[in-house]
């Protein structure tokens, strides 16, 4: 392996994923939803870790178009390339805040009392969540995913 090909491959992000369902050339698959309060230790009187145990319950399932063979059961390995991930991060989590400090801080230089700061951040805010919807719904992170190993159910070796 040449060095510039280790570098790509650190650039990756993989993750095992479990088949539910194949239908035509969509597969789906469930992505158990983890959340670092499982091991924490303070997590037995933690209100967060409380409420992360109730949000969990159900897996997330996701759809991806691929023609590999698989059955439901099968593992298959998913890769992203960091960049991707890392930009669609950024927009979800990083844009929206910073447009409401933005907007906030803003409407308050402007002198406007806190309830209208309130009332005008808030559309303001929601606003900033458009670009992310824009993102999701043209499937561009989804693109970015794909399959690079299977883990048949039957073998637990990959194909």
């Amino acid at each position: 392996m040449s060095a510039t090909q280790d570098l790509e491959d650190r650039r990756v992000l993989r993750r095992t994923l479990r088949v539910a369902s194949v239908e035509g050339g969509v597969i789906e698959v469930e992505i158990d939803r983890a959340s670092g309060c499982a091991a924490c230790a303070a997590r037995a009187g933690c209100a967060t870790g409380a409420l992360a145990e109730l949000a969990a319950s159900a897996p997330l399932r996701l759809a991806l178009p691929s023609g590999a063979r698989v059955q439901p059961g099968d593992e298959v390995v998913v890769a992203i390339p960091a960049g991707g991930f890392l930009g669609a991060v950024s927009a979800a989590y990083l844009v929206p805040p910073l447009v409401l400090v933005l907007a906030v801080g803003l409407f308050t230089a402007l002198g406007l009392p806190d309830l209208a700061v309130a009332g005008l951040s808030l559309p303001v805010f929601a606003l900033s969540l458009w670009p992310v919807r824009r993102v999701e719904r043209r499937g561009r992170v989804l693109a970015d995913l794909s399959i690079v190993d299977i883990l048949p159910k039957a073998t637990g070796q990959g194909a």
